[in-house]
């Protein structure tokens, strides 16, 4: 069978299931494309293990059901001071909770409340741009199978998604493949930016999702994780097979995940129920004012 990621042909004694969106961030059986083993086992530590570690998911992933193939781990904030104090910070379902180092004891809330908190945290400059690759050409070949390939610059998303940074310092196809990538920190996805729109639509779903957004010039795709936004990444190419039509690609498509289940919509029928439920929010909350 093929696996996009290495562009060859692998058979069932050198292949296995990969799931584009690991379990671990909220990951579904239903949403898999096939993979060569080793490049399976070396991206899932360096690419989808390298964002499950992300410091800034810890909130989102405390709270979530979703666990790996393993025990779920509580996720950490080590590098911490609270009042000046060296502490830790776990996050749990029921919230933050802060372990005084040196008193070798839980805070309760009473004696964190109101005390200067301070975290050093180390978010990797590369991590969400690989991931993005990656579910990009997984995503983007389970969305719209052997479509894909012609359409963008596959071959560069590969190189991307295998980061070697002085490799790609000389590599004069990989800097000009004309990519457009926007992740969380961006200027393009802050309140009025040209992806803040996508960043609103992954952060109002408590999910991971895959949004497709075909264009004349390119296909834009824009991945979030539990609630948070990863990033969009724009790559240019031919996109007259690509379908933007029709009752599943109205604008584009969207995979939205939940524990043990897949969803799959247009864009533009997601964008509508998103709409709708922030429309009904504003009304309850309207409605909810004393007086009203």
């Amino acid at each position: 069978m093929y696996c996009v990621y290495t562009d060859q042909d692998v058979p069932e004694t050198d292949g296995n299931w990969d799931h584009i969106i690991p379990l671990s961030l909220g990951g579904t059986n239903q949403f898999q494309v096939w993979s060569q083993k080793a490049f399976n086992s070396k991206m899932g530590s360096e690419v989808d293990g390298a964002l499950a570690s992300d410091p800034l998911l810890a909130p989102q992933l405390a709270r979530s059901p979703v666990k790996g193939h393993g025990r779920k781990p509580v996720p950490r904030w080590r590098r911490a001071t609270i009042a000046g104090r060296p502490a830790q910070i776990s996050h749990t379902p029921e919230g933050m909770r802060v372990w005084d180092v040196k008193a070798g004891r839980e805070l309760t809330d009473q004696e964190s409340a109101g005390e200067d908190l301070t975290v050093q945290l180390n978010v990797g400059m590369f991590t969400a741009l690989r991931f993005l690759a990656k579910v990009a050409l997984g995503g983007g070949y389970f969305v719209y199978g052997e479509a894909l390939l012609p359409a963008i610059d596959c071959a560069s998303l590969r190189k991307v998604i295998a980061l070697d940074i002085e490799a790609a310092r000389t590599d004069t196809a990989l800097r000009n493949c004309g990519f457009q990538i926007a992740d969380r920190f961006h200027p393009d996805a802050q309140p009025g930016g040209p992806s803040y729109l996508y960043r609103v639509m992954c952060e109002l779903l408590p999910r991971s999702i895959l949004l497709t957004e075909p264009f004349a010039n390119g296909i834009a795709f824009h991945v979030g994780v539990l609630g948070t936004y990863v990033g969009t990444i724009f790559c240019p190419g031919d996109t007259h097979g690509i379908p933007v039509e029709g009752e599943d690609h109205d604008r584009g498509h969207a995979v939205v995940l939940a524990p043990g289940a897949l969803e799959r919509h247009s864009f533009e029928a997601l964008l509508r129920d998103l709409k709708s439920a922030i429309s009904i929010d504003a009304g309850d909350a309207e409605n909810s004012r004393p007086g009203a």
